[in-house]
């Protein structure tokens, strides 16, 4: 190139640059974007399990159901199913199916290995399987959460590489990529993806009044029973018949007053062992530690405040520095100062939250134990609420830049995304005001309508900017 200028810092500000933003690209873009919260929400996050009926108890508000979709609650979720799994003595599709299920009581939730145990009396559909089947749809989920998770961390991966190997500054995201931190943590589902199910189904006793109804549940039915009080027994008292007997649960046994509960072989869950199991305390360190990685991974990523050798230095329009020195910072965007708070404190959050109760009672509950804290749910809404207003910023700063990538910047940085972009005004100095090179550009016209004189000709403007080689016509890209 032919010239560089001083890379300095400029102000932020909440420049609406998205108007030209055709409908069938924003439809794309909002694509890219809300793709990794669906993938968040559906995979980690399934319909409660209700082993009380709506007429004897109240039903979770929305207030104690949105707090399982916060991303804590679904970490802990995927870190609390493989703990079970290392401590279960003998793991079977009883195990799978309570360790999958989040139960509403009525005394609010409960994943805790007592009710893992008491609950077997109501499965009436476990899983064909103590482990993920392949082409389920929790192995669907579990495809799509990897494939996310990857892109995110690719592009982590790549922007780190920009910054330390050449010497460049990072790539502002544009609003298609402000989610790509919480596809980063789903990730953590590999650790239990090779025991995770929707594939079940529970009954709810009722009463000795109540009628027999169902209740859709996931791709089941969920059966509302009356539940005896006393066992049932078949012709032969010391020997049961299998079509009468369901369970038997610390020598209890629960027979179906219905026909309409299918019959099934004899299933228990548990036993345990302690959280002081060496494996346990093992794993939850282990899992633990892609967390805190996660926290420098992304600062260094996308956002590096640190300088070396001054306050400034030299750039290219390629994006690098020259001269020696090492200088990562330049315009960041709201949308990107905004993202960064969000992705840095939600880590540090969840890191904070899973190490406190990881530590202090171990994860015996498959739901995090402040889910019904006040403060948990105060946290969960301003985390979502942080989202939409990430959100809605992108939406407003996002605009594409002359080679066809979003960002969220101002034009005078497009160089960062456009490798030998070259800018051309009416500046006439060469160098221009923004960053990369500017040089002054004109078409020669005649034309009568111009004033222009016989034997003469008028120099138009021209203002753009275009992609190759100064001095080369050939895949040059112009851009007015």
């Amino acid at each position: 190139m032919a010239s560089s200028t001083q890379l300095t810092e400029s102000p932020t500000s909440l420049a609406y640059d998205s108007q030209n933003i055709s409908f069938s690209q924003w439809i794309s873009l909002l694509t890219l974007c809300l793709a990794p919260v669906f993938v968040h929400i559906l995979s980690g996050a399934p319909e409660p399990t209700y082993l009380t009926p709506k007429d004897h108890g109240p039903r979770p508000k929305w207030h104690d159901r949105i707090c399982h979709y916060a991303p804590p609650s679904i970490i802990w979720r995927y870190a609390a199913i493989t703990d079970r799994r290392i401590r279960a003595v003998e793991w079977n599709a009883a195990d799978m199916a309570a360790a999958n299920a989040i139960f509403w009581t009525s005394y609010g939730w409960d994943g805790s290995e007592t009710m893992a145990v008491e609950s077997v009396r109501y499965l009436i559909a476990p899983p064909d399987s103590a482990r993920m089947t392949v082409l389920s749809w929790e192995f669907i989920k579990t495809v799509l959460t990897t494939l996310q998770g990857g892109q995110a961390i690719f592009v982590f991966a790549a922007n780190w590489a920009r910054i330390t190997t050449t010497r460049s500054v990072p790539l502002i995201p544009a609003v298609d990529r402000i989610f790509h931190p919480l596809a980063a943590l789903g990730l953590c589902r590999l650790y239990a993806a090779f025991w995770l199910t929707s594939d079940f189904a529970y009954f709810a006793p009722r009463g000795d009044n109540a009628t027999t109804s169902a209740t859709p549940f996931r791709n089941t039915q969920v059966i509302m029973v009356p539940l005896p009080t006393q066992a049932t027994t078949s012709q032969d008292e010391d020997t049961p018949s299998k079509s009468q007997q369901i369970y038997r649960q610390d020598s209890k046994q629960i027979s179906p007053p219905s026909s309409d509960i299918p019959a099934m072989d004899l299933l228990t869950a548990g036993p345990y062992l302690p959280s002081s199991y060496l494996p346990s305390r093992l794993f939850r360190a282990l899992y633990l530690a892609p967390m805190f990685l996660l926290v420098p991974f992304i600062s260094l990523a996308f956002f590096s405040p640190w300088r070396v050798r001054g306050t400034s230095t030299t750039a290219t329009a390629s994006g690098g520095a020259s001269g020696g020195a090492f200088y990562v910072g330049g315009e960041y965007s709201i949308t990107m100062i905004l993202m960064m708070a969000s992705s840095m404190t939600g880590v540090l959050t969840n890191v904070v939250i899973y190490a406190y109760y990881a530590a202090r009672v171990g994860c015996n509950s498959t739901i995090i134990p402040c889910i019904a804290k006040t403060w948990y749910k105060v946290l969960c809404c301003v985390y979502f609420a942080g989202s939409v207003m990430i959100l809605v910023c992108a939406a407003i700063q996002t605009r594409r830049t002359p080679c066809g990538s979003y960002t969220t910047t101002a034009p005078e940085y497009d160089f960062r995304h456009c490798p030998g972009l070259v800018s051309v005004g009416s500046s006439g100095t060469g160098t221009g005001t923004g960053l990369g090179t500017t040089v002054a550009f004109g078409l020669a016209m005649e034309s009568a309508s111009l004033g222009t004189t016989a034997g003469g000709f008028t120099v138009a403007n021209f203002t753009g900017s275009c992609q190759g080689s100064m001095g080369l016509s050939e895949g040059a890209v112009f851009t007015t």
